[in-house]
């Protein structure tokens, strides 16, 4: 998947479907007496609106994602731990044209930060837990300056993508308001994909092979791949600095693999049994990996504990399940297909 892909998949995926009624479904992971209790939780929306996609959790519990509520039009919810859902938009849910406010990430405060498009203007937001919604746009308003929000974390600063002609730009922006554009490395593509409370950014660089990057608190740089990469994609990073994502592997007929580069710069790299394709999506505080597998015929959802066991798991009734991020109690948000094709959100605990 390209950069362009990705940051498309975060702004307008969650379109033509329709909820289902909530509901929570209990299953037991593995076998004999010493089984799991995993209960799986269909995110629902009242209102309408339709294609749900849960992105985000935190270590509070408090979900994040966006919905589809006509034409090409999306709005993004905020549900609390206890299930209450709020649902908010920075434009009218109307068709009539490209009306986008799209949830990418949260902080462990439960304010979230994601892109927005108005036509052809782009842009982002910051929505505090109090329910406060900030606009977010580059300094310099041109449309020749596309502008993703990405990410924020827990002391309110944002990262995200900042493209002038010919160049793609990360930036930080400061809770005070402050903007600072960056290049990993002098490289003219530049794309974040997380930050942790540390200021700690890691992404990708490169509009053709892409390799990882990790930009720290003071504006360092470093460029990285896993052993064997022929193209490395980022996706998640936690407060220790492990960084999770997925690459095209080089020693097994090029086939997708997930990663975790920890803190010292070693890497373990997996794929889940069965695989032709792993992407690892999301990386909890305690090292735990969420992500997706496709076998071949159907995508399904793993996690990987800190010692390395893959557990697979599928949304019961599901025709492809699609975790998107964990948290430190092991609770894990993303998505599915239903068996008639349309996507619903999930929480799923144990």
């Amino acid at each position: 998947m390209t950069g362009e892909q990705t940051l498309r998949h975060s702004a307008l995926a969650a379109r033509n479907a329709v909820l289902s009624a909530a509901a929570t479904m209990w299953v037991l992971a593995g076998a004999g007496p010493a089984a799991a209790q995993v209960s799986y939780t269909n995110i629902d929306l009242d209102g309408g609106f339709y294609g749900t996609t849960a992105v985000v959790i935190n270590d509070q519990g408090v979900i994040a994602g966006y919905y589809g509520c006509g034409g090409s039009v999306e709005g993004s919810f905020v549900r609390a731990a206890d299930g209450t859902v709020a649902t908010f938009s920075l434009y009218p849910c109307s068709g009539e044209q490209d009306n986008v406010t799209a949830v990418s990430g949260i902080n462990g405060n439960g304010d979230v930060a994601g892109s927005s498009l108005r036509g052809t203007t782009h842009g982002g937001f910051v929505r505090d837990a109090d329910g406060t919604l900030t606009p977010v746009f580059n300094p310099v308003m041109s449309r020749d300056n596309q502008f993703y929000v990405i990410g924020i974390n827990t002391p309110g600063t944002v990262t995200g993508v900042w493209d002038v002609p010919g160049v793609r730009f990360g930036f930080v922006r400061g809770s005070d308001g402050t903007f600072r554009k960056f290049s990993a490395n002098g490289s003219n593509y530049t794309q974040p994909a997380c930050i942790n409370d540390k200021g700690v950014i890691a992404g990708i660089i490169g509009a053709g092979q892409q390799h990882g990057f990790v930009r720290f608190a003071n504006g360092k740089t470093k460029i990285f791949d896993p052993p064997n990469s022929g193209g490395t994609y980022v996706t998640a990073i936690n407060l220790a600095g492990a960084i999770a994502g997925y690459f095209k592997d080089g020693t097994d007929g090029g086939r997708i693999h997930g990663f975790v580069r920890d803190t010292d710069g070693s890497y373990e790299t997996f794929a889940a049994p069965g695989s032709v394709q792993t992407e690892a999506e999301g990386i909890s505080s305690t090292g735990a990996v969420t992500g997706n597998y496709f076998d071949g015929n159907n995508w399904h959802g793993f996690v990987r504990d800190a010692a390395g066991t893959i557990t697979d798991f599928d949304y019961p009734g599901a025709v492809g399940t699609f975790p998107k991020s964990i948290n430190s109690a092991g609770a894990i948000a993303g998505y599915y297909w239903g068996s008639n094709g349309e996507n619903y959100g999930f929480l799923r605990t144990d």
